[in-house]
């Protein structure tokens, strides 16, 4: 039977009974977690993680694919219909977009047609910059193609710094060594609980990867203010390779009103531009003396410092905010285990019934209350007539 007390249907005992052995013989007898089904998830997880890492590098790829300035370099060299005989002997690692698609697993990335090669997203960036270090390597500075990869060079680099895939990559690693610490001191779960326990532990692992990731961006953010330390002992010492493409990289994303202070510590030094009317002016950043290139690295760190040390900040406050969100959930769920394992010790000494706490202190005062009309109605309030259906 129902009945309806203050708008609220409340179960008969008879029923309780019966909803008693439905309940047992459902989902509330769970099996405790293994730590073979505990690694199966925790692997899949990682699998989702890492192909959102390949996803991202298969886009940085497509999008250099269609390019204007990439058709050159979407097959590998075919220097004999080419009449460039002399390519082998030059160039001895050659690499394309299509070799690096097929390592990758296929312009998507998701291994439909060839295996990935990869073993880490820096072997992706390595060949990409491969390709365009073989087209300085062989073209001349001017030639149609060797502008065409500079051009291109400079776009993967802005988008490879843009994505920080590099930072996501270090991460993941950090993120799986404490995968694997847990794992190897997971204790399986008994009873009813391990769903709520399983919820926790996934609360406690977004807490400690969110406070890792915010510790090393302070870090970052601590270390850009030490500047570059070979500049400052020695203005002649010779700039690396990373430094200039770097440089190069940095030089792109200056504004055309910055470019022109640019032009002029250019012009201080040895080697000047040349003074003509072209809007574009070709630069070989090879061609600058040492002293030149520290001067304009120090000019374009201090030109993008700024915007990026707000960006920077930005950022760490929204890991903040949302750490403190995570915290908070996390309480809440310590919170709900705690009264859950509280519940359950109690109903190994009652009976099961699956109306609420509240509902059965209003049935219990119901009934209490039963012979006197008016006493149910001043215990349940102005609609609180008992009425049999």
């Amino acid at each position: 039977k129902l009945y309806s007390v203050g708008g609220e249907t409340l179960v008969s005992p008879d029923y309780k009974q019966r909803g008693v052995k439905r309940k047992q013989s459902g989902v509330g007898a769970s099996q405790p977690e293994s730590k073979e089904s505990r690694k199966a998830a925790m692997l899949k997880e990682r699998g989702r993680r890492v192909q959102s890492l390949w996803g991202q590098c298969a886009t940085i790829l497509k999008q250099l694919k269609q390019n204007r300035n990439a058709w050159p370099f979407h097959k590998p060299v075919d220097w004999r219909n080419l009449n460039i005989p002399d390519y082998p002997n030059i160039v001895k690692n050659p690499m394309d977009m299509q070799t690096v698609a097929d390592k990758l697993g296929g312009f998507d990335a998701k291994c439909k047609e060839t295996q990935r090669d990869y073993k880490s997203p820096l072997e992706f960036r390595d060949d990409l910059r491969l390709i365009f270090d073989n087209c300085r390597l062989y073209n001349p500075v001017g030639s149609d193609v060797r502008i065409m990869g500079d051009a291109l060079a400079d776009l993967f680099e802005k988008k490879w710094q843009n994505s920080n895939i590099e930072g996501k990559f270090a991460m993941e690693l950090e993120y799986q060594k404490k995968e694997e610490e847990d794992l190897k001191n997971f204790v399986p779960s008994r009873g009813g609980g391990g769903k709520q326990h399983k919820s926790g532990g996934q609360m406690s692992s977004q807490m400690q990867h969110l406070e890792s990731e915010l510790s090393r961006m302070k870090q970052t953010s601590m270390g850009g203010k030490k500047g570059s330390s070979k500049a400052l002992d020695d203005p002649n010492a010779e700039m690396s390779f990373e430094d200039k493409r770097k440089l190069s990289v940095n030089l792109g994303l200056l504004s055309a009103e910055k470019l022109v202070k640019v032009v002029q510590i250019i012009n201080e030094g040895p080697n000047k531009l040349n003074d003509n009317d072209d809007e574009e002016i070709e630069l070989d950043i090879d061609s600058l003396d040492n002293q030149t290139l520290w001067r304009l690295e120090k000019y374009t760190t201090s030109c993008l410092k700024g915007s990026k040390k707000a960006s920077h900040q930005d950022k760490i406050q929204r890991m903040q905010q949302q750490q403190e969100e995570t915290a908070r959930k996390l309480e809440d769920v310590n919170a709900t285990l705690a009264s859950r394992s509280a519940g359950a010790a109690d109903r190994n000494t009652t009976d099961f019934s699956p109306v609420s706490s509240k509902r059965q202190a209003a049935a219990d005062h119901g009934s209490d209350s039963s012979d006197s009309e008016s006493e149910s109605a001043e215990g349940v309030g102005s609609d609180g007539d008992m009425k049999s259906k």
